[in-house]
């Protein structure tokens, strides 16, 4: 009988343990399987890993932008950089090579004046995936918009610094234009795949695409972009939207942003000529002062041609 209990005791044992080792490998495995992710975490799209930036300068046909070619050492055609999330989640902004860049480093160069700069910005995921047209669809068209602000610049010439009042922008440094498509992916003019039709303009202000026209020479600032995930339709301006460099503090503070970085700018000089030789000397000396080079190389690296027929339109 003793036996009998003895027994009975030691199968229960080592049911018990064998139960709890089950029950503890459950666990564990639970534990080193990670949850399954939603990309778009309820907002309507996914959350962007990477961020493109691609600037071109450029001239106007009428309102449509056409992109400059060639390439010289000074004042480029076409600047590229990122904004990408490193090992620690932390957003870093890179150039095209991939160097990590500090605050300040490699501003975009640009000119006041006759020439424009066109800029795309091409959101990715975690897939690598271009996610633009998540954006502007019927649901995410009203309540999304780029704004690009400026609270302060500095003069290059004196280093002057002039601040904004209070809660407003510095306005009088550039124009912005927007100049989104439809579809989003292609370019203004270029024909949808499997029809005959072409690219048309969007009508309606994302920033996904547009232009910028600088106005002042020889300062420096940093151009705050961000993309606003409004919780209202952005139409809140008199039934249209806010100007990119002036959105309203009661705009903004009806919803979330989901891109919201500093980006530094540098216009080197004023190509407002009136066709005076004094006016473009003094054009090449701005161009010469910032670049620490002669004005004899100056202008010869201004002496590129250009392909009217090649190029980037928008």
């Amino acid at each position: 009988m003793n036996t009998r209990k003895r027994i009975c005791r030691m199968l229960a044992a080592w049911l018990l343990m064998v139960m709890t080792l089950a029950l503890s490998a459950c666990r564990s495995d639970e534990e080193s399987v990670p949850p399954p992710t939603n990309e778009n975490n309820g907002g309507g799209h996914d959350t962007w890993a990477k961020v493109e930036f691609i600037v071109r300068e450029g001239h106007f046909h009428k309102d449509d932008f056409h992109a400059n070619s060639g390439k010289t050492p000074i004042l480029p055609k076409i600047q590229k950089f990122t904004f990408e999330l490193d090992a620690n989640k932390n957003i870093v902004r890179k150039d095209e090579n991939g160097k990590i860049l500090q605050p300040g480093e490699s501003p975009v160069v640009v000119q006041a004046g006759f020439w424009g700069y066109s800029m795309e910005i091409n959101y990715y995921n975690a897939k690598g995936e271009r996610m633009n047209s998540q954006f502007v669809t019927k649901e995410m068209l009203p309540v999304h918009q780029h704004f690009f602000t400026t609270k302060s610049f500095s003069d290059l010439k004196t280093g002057a610094t002039t601040d904004a009042q209070g809660s407003s922008y510095i306005t009088n440094l550039y124009s912005y234009t927007y100049r989104d498509t439809d579809p989003i992916d292609l370019m203004k003019g270029e024909f949808i795949p499997g029809t005959t039709q072409q690219t048309q303009l969007l009508n309606d202000a994302v920033g996904l695409k547009g232009y910028f026209k600088f106005t002042k020479g020889s300062v420096r600032f940093d151009m705050k972009i961000r993309f606003a995930h409004l919780f209202t339709p952005k139409y809140a301006n008199n039934g249209t939207w806010y100007p990119a460099n002036s959105p309203a503090e009661s705009l903004l503070a009806s919803g979330t942003t989901d891109f919201s970085q500093t980006v530094p700018f540098v216009v080197v000089a004023d190509f407002s000529l009136d066709g005076t030789p004094e006016s473009y000397e003094k054009y090449v000396k701005e161009i010469a002062d910032y670049y620490k080079i002669s004005p004899e190389e100056v202008k010869k690296n201004l002496q590129t041609e250009h392909d009217e027929s090649a190029g980037f339109w928008m």
